[in-house]
């Protein structure tokens, strides 16, 4: 079987989304060597992501580099001069393709939440997600929830979609040479106890809220700690500084816009407690990313943090700002459940891995192949709601 897999926010520091296509494509060489992948990516950045695969597994660099023209375009020809027997692609698929369509989808945000995008953005998410989930062969939802919310919205998904959940690199782990830790820390400018949010700066993260029970903890106690911000800024986060600057931290506050491989390990093993106090997501990894460095998370009791996190992290309310303080209070000011946390997570960490989410894959390729499998002409016209 010649599967192909469409990666186009691989090398753009994309966060979730591009950690799920060079993981899993990674997970996916070194799982099955009887098959052939055909990687498909925009940048040059891209194929050095990609480095090490198996030799059944190639990179093509599709032209242009704009994604819109690439995904629209140069795919699709690309595909019919080529063939393959599955493309793989995440939330959204050539509008016009042969062969098989498996198809991830980890969220259903422009749907359930479209104020977290600016219009056009939110337009067009919509409509190439609803071309998608009616094309494709094989649906998977990163979580239950995610399914539950494809089915709600589509119902006619409701048999083409599975669950697979993500997984937890082997680089995430408890880091024992501290001294080692404290010396990249402190080259990152960070030398102080701190407390630590990874992702990007959106609306959806509610970092407003966030840094406002940072500020909430600090101001009532003795506590010594930084807020140290991990993620780069995107849309809609124009007043979080001037936020940080109204609440009077900005002495308290580090911010990293882009944190390399190598050092995301270190900011966790680092930090005395991760919080992630997220209004939406379709999985969460930096909750797991935590739980297997050994860090406390505290984090939301919304959509499937929950799922994800079991009974290894603190649940919050994200609204409530009182709520999150005195969640993150707790864990800095209570060693002993601290120590309940780290032990828990990294239990729970260990439950998810890679591999495991490249054997369901391709366990999915399959499904998409077989005559009897359920097709995307079971959708509506116009594929759905």
């Amino acid at each position: 079987m010649h599967i192909g897999y469409f990666a186009p926010m691989t090398g753009r520091q994309a966060g979730g989304p591009e950690t799920y296509d060079t993981r899993l494509a990674h997970a996916l060489a070194a799982e099955d060597r009887s098959h052939i992948y055909t990687i498909y990516g925009v940048t040059a950045e891209a194929a050095r992501c990609f480095d090490g695969l198996a030799a059944s597994a190639s990179f093509r660099l599709l032209r242009p580099t704009n994604r819109v023209i690439s995904f629209g375009v140069s795919l699709p020809l690309e595909l019919w001069r080529r063939p393959v027997d599955v493309l793989h692609a995440t939330y959204v698929a050539p509008p016009w393709m042969p062969g098989r369509l498996v198809l991830t989808v980890h969220d259903l945000s422009p749907f359930s939440h479209p104020h977290f995008y600016p219009v056009a953005i939110r337009l067009r998410l919509q409509m190439l997600l609803r071309q998608g989930l009616g094309r494709a062969d094989v649906i998977l939802a990163s979580s239950m929830f995610t399914r539950d919310c494809i089915v709600e919205r589509f119902p006619w998904a409701d048999e083409r979609t599975l669950v697979v959940p993500l997984g937890v690199d082997d680089r995430f782990t408890v880091l024992p040479d501290r001294a080692r830790l404290r010396a990249r820390l402190t080259s990152l400018g960070i030398d102080t106890p701190y407390v630590l949010y990874v992702g990007k700066l959106q609306a959806r993260k509610n970092i407003r809220r966030l840094v406002s029970a940072f500020a909430e903890v600090i101001r009532g106690s003795a506590l010594p700690h930084t807020l140290v911000l991990a993620g780069r800024k995107i849309w809609q986060t124009a007043d979080i500084f001037e936020h940080i600057a109204a609440l009077g931290i900005v002495s308290r506050l580090r911010w990293i816009d882009h944190v390399s491989d190598d050092d995301l390990p270190v900011l966790y093993n680092g930090a005395d407690v991760v919080l992630y106090p997220s209004l939406f997501e379709g999985f969460g990894l930096p909750v797991l990313e935590s739980m297997a460095c050994g860090t406390p998370v505290v984090t939301s009791t919304t959509s499937a943090l929950p799922e994800v996190a079991g009974d290894a992290a603190l649940l919050v309310d994200p609204d409530r700002v009182s709520d999150i303080a005195k969640g993150l209070h707790a864990v800095l000011s209570d060693r002993t459940l601290a120590d309940r946390l780290r032990s828990s997570g990294l239990q729970r960490a260990a439950r998810f891995r890679w591999s495991q989410t490249a054997r369901c894959t391709l366990a999915a390729y399959r499904r998409a192949v077989e005559p009897a499998s359920p097709r995307a002409a079971t959708a509506p016209a116009g594929g759905g709601q």
